[in-house]
């Protein structure tokens, strides 16, 4: 009982984050299938330093129009999304 709650709770955490990064990066790319970007997303939760990863490796190759540095921009940005961040704020951990 104690994990399916918790992963309830990861689940609803991410939820608002996830179609937050999803529609950014749709925005930037026309892509159909969003499992890349999906599996982007929970590979940059493991390790949001860098863009080595397989998912966000094969993501910039299927989208040219975005960097690592963006993708990692758009992650941060969904995490701080509805946050009450002040505007203007940075985030240090870049």
């Amino acid at each position: 009982m104690k994990i399916i709650m918790t992963l309830i709770l990861a689940t609803n955490i991410y939820a608002a984050d996830f179609n937050f990064f999803v529609s950014k990066i749709q925005s930037s790319c026309s892509l159909e299938n969003t499992l890349i970007i999906k599996k982007t997303f929970l590979s940059l939760i493991k390790d949001s330093t860098n863009c080595s990863n397989t998912f966000s490796q094969a993501l910039l190759a299927q989208c040219k129009e975005i960097t690592c540095e963006s993708v990692l921009n758009i992650y941060f940005d969904s995490l701080n999304h509805g946050s009450g961040n002040v505007i203007g704020e940075t985030n240090e951990s870049n």
